[in-house]
């Protein structure tokens, strides 16, 4: 198995402030549209890599006991982090083997 994670979904109560706050943390446009019925913005993803959604589907409530989601800031950490608080949320970088950032933000 090349690729185990192949899809994911972020639930959002609210589609455009969500919309907002990612396209401004990281930098990139989502693409909007609606699949089965259900509101949801994709991110951008090559052909072969992992794709994922903000999904608003009242079946889903977004919370901080969900799923934890490493998501690519390309090289560019630092100016991701200093974006999260101007996009509405509070984040903050760790040190380690990896460098990280926690994003707080219940959308």
């Amino acid at each position: 198995m090349a690729r185990p994670l192949d899809w994911f979904e972020i639930p959002t109560a609210d589609l455009d402030r969500a919309v907002r706050f990612y396209e401004t943390v990281l930098g990139v446009s989502l693409k909007r549209e609606v699949f089965g019925g259900v509101p949801m913005a994709g991110f951008p993803f090559a052909d072969k890599s992992t794709g994922g959604a903000l999904v608003q589907d009242a079946r889903r409530t977004p919370s901080a006991e969900g799923a934890l989601l490493y998501l690519n800031a390309r090289g560019q950490l630092d100016t991701c982090v200093q974006r999260i608080a101007r996009a509405g949320g509070r984040g903050h970088c760790s040190q380690g083997g990896h460098r990280r950032a926690r994003l707080h933000r219940h959308l």
